[in-house]
């Protein structure tokens, strides 16, 4: 999700108490992997949508489920390189 601003070995803080609405970016389970997506929906469908466009939609369905959505991310700086 590099087009979200959330970079490999980033620290996301995931709240489990709100419901996802149309645009959030959430950490979701689908079929037993983990992964951060956009939640999207219009009146027809639901799916989970990359930042990046060389990853497909995901549709939703059985084995997919939303643990929360994120509401922060976080960077240990130690960890950048230069």
């Amino acid at each position: 999700m590099i087009g979200e601003g959330i970079r490999n070995n980033d620290y996301v803080l995931v709240d489990r108490s709100r419901d996802p609405r149309d645009g959030d970016v959430v950490f979701a389970i689908v079929d037993g992997d983990k992964t951060i997506r956009m939640f999207r929906h219009d009146r027809v469908s639901i799916w989970l949508e990359s930042a990046n466009p060389g990853f497909p939609p995901i549709p939703w369905r059985d084995g997919c489920e939303v643990w929360g959505v994120i509401s922060s991310v976080h960077r240990d700086q130690a960890l950048v390189t230069r």
